[in-house]
């Protein structure tokens, strides 16, 4: 028991969960979108260092510390101009939440709205 303690407390979970006396797991509070308006993904950036993007990452102490670049970071690469990454608003930003869209079932042809 002594070594379970000590695993889950002392070296793993103790990173994203604050211990209670009784030695229950909390849940982690982790977003998984920190930016609701905005689409992001790590994947397209792997080729970056993450320090880059997240230059204050190696002096951070506690899990509570949000991280995120400002927009200034990002407009780095994400500028007009050849030897850069798209710059178009949609690029980043969502507008509709498409989860909630309802499918078109119209029986409208192409002929009737040509004609209208």
């Amino acid at each position: 028991m002594e070594d379970t303690q000590t695993l889950m407390w002392r070296k793993t979970c103790i990173e994203c969960h604050t211990p209670t006396p009784a030695f229950e797991i909390p849940e982690a509070q982790i977003k998984d979108r920190w930016m609701t308006g905005a689409r992001f993904d790590h994947t397209a950036h792997q080729l970056v260092a993450c320090a880059e993007c997240h230059g204050s990452a190696a002096a951070s102490k506690v899990t509570a510390d949000i991280l995120l670049p400002g927009v200034a970071t990002c407009q780095q690469c994400h500028r007009p101009g050849r030897a850069a990454a798209s710059a178009n608003c949609s690029e980043c930003h969502v507008y509709h939440d498409w989860s909630k869209a309802k499918p078109v079932d119209s029986k409208t042809t192409i002929r009737e709205l040509l004609l209208r």
